[in-house]
């Protein structure tokens, strides 16, 4: 019998350390930003948060796979060493692993539109989609987790017991990319279109459009992940055939994340290219430190008559992420329940008319002097 000693080990090993460097590095700014700079942990954080976890154990389990064998022919470990069941288990375990991650990234994505606090219809669908994601993502995780009776035959076929046939987690696996896919496309089509109906500056109109359409990225990945399903089916030889698939439901996963936490990233970004290169992307008065803001105060009639119906729009004519500072002076004269960002905010329309209102106007200007 002639063996092959082909090796995709390293494949596997080098595609999921960038990709997981990558996710977690932009969420940890994401994060370092939400609670030191603005304030404004939220929900969505925390699930992102969640995935981040997800995303780690399933790099930690595919580098074990790998170093058990994985990526080789069994024929060639069964003869060489070491035993291709150990590897299996850990690539089997990492399946897992991801899919928890996924569920976390699909409640993290709906819950960054739910603050926002849009109309009823569309924070309903909005909770429709992760449903349906999450719904999709639990089928294959329990087609996954439940597949053999004792769990170790799933790796192990010298365990006694029973399994699925292939067909059914086969099939589970195509429901959750469809509805990681469909997920995907609202969450990234629909605030493309929202944006082109309400009124931002130009450049932040692009700008958003540009972040909103790296999460097309991930529904690229889930695509060829799709494709790649078949694998599933082969059977013969599982630690060699599986390959691709690992590579892109991971790929999927951490450029899930990456996408999530480019929208926190913009005026950091943006503040980079002009402290380094004194590029000037944006608004101009947030380059030249100038922070222009107006707070409108509406009260209804039904708010006047409960004393407590007061609700606050923020109008800001700044970047993305950039109210750092003008968070601050709001909060100062005015205590609001609700600390979003005005990256969150800024996309939205104004208030309907009604009611009494009330505009400040705050400027504060500080001249950057030239360096000698």
């Amino acid at each position: 019998m002639t063996l092959s000693y082909a090796n995709r080990g390293d494949v596997v090993v080098v595609s999921n350390i960038i990709l997981a460097v990558l996710a977690v590095v932009s969420s940890g700014l994401r994060f370092q930003t939400r609670i030191f700079y603005s304030k404004a942990f939220s929900w969505d954080d925390a699930f992102l948060a969640v995935s981040v976890v997800g995303t780690a154990l399933t790099l930690t389990f595919n580098l074990l796979a790998v170093k058990y064998g994985y990526g080789q022919h069994v024929k060639t470990l069964l003869v060489t060493g070491p035993n291709p069941a150990t590897a299996l288990k850990y690539q089997i375990v990492s399946e897992a692993t991801n899919m928890f991650a996924m569920m976390a990234l699909k409640m993290s994505l709906g819950m960054s539109f739910v603050r926002l606090r849009l109309t009823k219809a569309i924070t309903a669908s909005i909770y429709g989609t992760m449903a349906v994601a999450l719904l999709c993502n639990l089928c294959a995780l329990i087609a996954i987790l439940g597949q053999c009776r004792p769990m170790a035959r799933a790796w192990d076929q010298a365990v006694d017991g029973t399994c699925w046939s292939n067909n059914v987690k086969t099939v589970t696996w195509y429901v959750q990319s469809a509805g990681n896919i469909l997920s995907d496309l609202i969450f990234t089509v629909g605030p493309l279109v929202y944006i082109s109906h309400v009124r931002v500056s130009k450049y932040n109109r692009w700008a958003l459009r540009a972040v909103f359409c790296f999460g097309l990225l991930a529904t690229v990945c889930g695509i060829v992940k799709t494709i790649e399903l078949h694998q599933l089916l082969l059977g013969s030889d599982p630690t060699w055939d599986t390959v691709d698939l690992t590579i892109w439901y991971t790929a999927e996963m951490d450029v899930g994340i990456f996408a999530a936490s480019l929208p926190a990233l913009k005026a950091r970004f943006e503040a980079m290219l002009f402290h380094f290169f004194q590029i000037k992307a944006g608004s101009s008065q947030y380059r030249s430190n100038h922070v222009s803001h107006t707070v409108t105060t509406r009260t209804g009639a039904r708010g006047a008559a409960a004393g407590m119906g007061m609700n606050m729009n923020m109008s800001v004519d700044m970047d993305m992420d950039m109210d750092v500072f003008q968070h601050r002076v709001i909060t100062h004269s005015h205590r609001t329940s609700d600390n979003d960002w005005a990256s969150d905010r800024q996309i939205l329309p104004s208030p309907p008319p009604g009611g009494i209102s009330k505009t400040m106007e705050i400027r504060v200007t500080e001249e950057m002097r030239d360096s000698d």
